[in-house]
């Protein structure tokens, strides 16, 4: 579950019931909390450490020195907008390798996954979709594959997997490019995690 605004009676709520949440830094406290370790510091101690035991990812944030870094991730999302030629997805890359190159190796480094948007009614909606995209496959109520890739066999019933799919080769390619000084011990690419859907 995604907490947004930092709501702290949400925060509350869900102590010891084993929801695990994703807590998003403020779009107008990114700077201040990336800039400023006392920022920083303010942030995790008010809106994590007491709420640690239910925290599983950060969105948009710093480490932090509460030794939280091997129970609660940084990480960031993305839209399924950023994977373009993701007809078959396999062969899907990102339009923008100078943003993802470096988001990917931070998220190698630290072994946080990937947050993905993936809004399927949407790409079905869109003007551009020149009735490629049937509402079943859309909607995942596809009885039957829609299509096989022809790269590597697999078989779609639904354009959410597709676009999850077209993701993970996407950053595959950026792992194969990206620079070997990255201190990770596999480059794999980063787990996906769908973080908002519809």
């Amino acid at each position: 579950m995604r907490n947004y605004d930092l709501d702290e009676e949400v925060l509350r709520a869900v102590q010891g019931s084993g929801i695990k949440l994703i807590i998003t830094v403020p779009n107008d406290r990114i700077l201040a909390i990336g800039y400023n370790p006392w920022e920083a510091t303010q942030f995790v101690q008010r809106y994590v450490v007491p709420y640690a035991s239910s925290i599983k990812y950060i969105a948009v944030g710093n480490e932090n020195s509460a030794n939280l870094g091997g129970q609660i991730k940084v990480t960031t999302a993305i839209s399924t907008s950023l994977v373009v030629n993701a007809y078959p997805p396999s062969n899907g890359v990102f339009s923008n390798l100078g943003f993802m190159g470096p988001v990917t190796n931070f998220l190698l480094s630290n072994r946080s996954p990937l947050l993905l948007n993936v809004y399927t009614y949407f790409a079905y909606a869109d003007p551009g979709n020149t009735g490629n995209i049937c509402l079943d496959y859309a909607l995942l109520n596809s009885p039957y594959p829609a299509f096989t890739d022809p790269n590597n066999g697999l078989q779609y019933y639904n354009l959410f997997d597709a676009l999850v799919d077209a993701t993970y080769a996407a950053l595959s390619k950026v792992t194969m490019t990206a620079s070997t000084n990255v201190s990770t011990p596999n480059r794999s690419t980063p787990r996906v995690v769908a973080s908002e859907t519809g």
